[in-house]
């Protein structure tokens, strides 16, 4: 009776080492020996795994012209589709986190550059947009990560063994844009409260994105920063967030190879789930404008 009391806090500890030691050791103790699986959804080893396989084919034996998009959930369900944008367009392949910013995608920029695409597409709002600062996100976040993580060693591992396992349908695309829909009443305070999560002109900010968009002007790929379709209640932002990128492109980064896009023609109120969210049904006008605009680009590219 004596050691009850005793033994729970220890017990207590032990419990709390266990649920948090996974979710630190990735950042500490990274381990080689197994190349992780990747798994369906937003995670970096799903987003290596695609493109490895997408950039196997040299760039001379390309049947259309190829590149990926680096997105939030946003520019994500604007473009939701298959790999080709249209009937005779180019291919582009979209990879996204639901509140990114250019360092989220620091991890794949040595596999696109060194995969060659024809062109980048980037979601301008990444660009100037902070993650937002509530504690309860961050730690989901790290949480999602930490879980990924350990879930990709583990089917890395069985696939090294030669075990079986069985993954995501592949065809299922239903993870990259869920229909969620929020109430009308609530659309204007959700657009001001992203409004003031723009951060574009603190040094720190500006520097990473600079750094971001210096890497693909150095290996000399075309980039297009394009802005997600806007609405009646998104007009104000979508404009304050395409001048703040504007800014960055031309003054941060003088570069022949970035170009800016924005529709200028305003997509139907009804066609959103939310305010930032075009419904997944509603994307191929989108989708056909963008396969224009990267169309358009290369073109010119190839003509001087």
């Amino acid at each position: 009776m004596s050691d009850t009391p005793s033994s729970a806090p220890v017990k207590a500890w032990l419990i709390a080492l266990l649920v948090v030691l996974p979710m630190l050791l990735p950042l500490v103790a990274p381990f080689p020996f197994v190349e992780p699986a990747g798994l369906r959804g937003a995670n970096e080893y799903h987003y290596r795994e695609d493109l490895t396989r997408l950039f196997a084919q040299e760039k001379a034996e390309r049947s259309a012209p190829l590149g990926v998009m680096l997105a939030m959930s946003g520019g994500n369900c604007a473009t939701v589709g298959p790999l080709q944008l249209a009937g005779d367009g180019v291919h582009m392949y979209v990879a996204f986190y639901p509140d990114a910013t250019a360092e989220t995608f620091a991890g794949l920029i040595d596999l696109l550059v060194a995969g060659e695409p024809d062109f980048v597409v980037i979601q301008d709002t990444i660009l100037v947009l902070d993650r937002p600062a509530r504690r309860f996100e961050y730690a989901s976040a790290r949480y999602e990560e930490a879980r990924s993580y350990w879930t990709g060693q583990l089917f890395g591992l069985a696939r090294k063994l030669g075990v079986d396992f069985v993954d995501q349908d592949s065809s299922d695309e239903s993870w990259r844009c869920p229909a969620i829909a929020k109430q009308k009443l609530m659309w204007e305070e959700a657009v001001q409260a992203t409004m003031r999560r723009i951060d574009s002109y603190s040094q720190q900010r500006r520097a990473e994105s600079v750094e971001f968009l210096q890497k693909f002007a150095a290996a000399n790929i075309p980039v297009l920063i394009v802005s997600p379709p806007a609405n009646n209640y998104t007009v104000g932002y979508g404009l304050a967030v395409h001048d703040a990128a504007a800014e960055l492109a031309t003054v941060g980064v003088q570069n022949a190879s970035i170009s800016l896009h924005r529709q200028v023609a305003l997509t139907p109120t009804e066609q959103f789930n939310d305010p930032m969210h075009l419904s997944a049904d509603a994307s191929q006008s989108y989708r056909l404008w963008l396969n224009g605009e990267i169309k358009r680009v290369l073109r010119q590219r190839h003509d001087e």
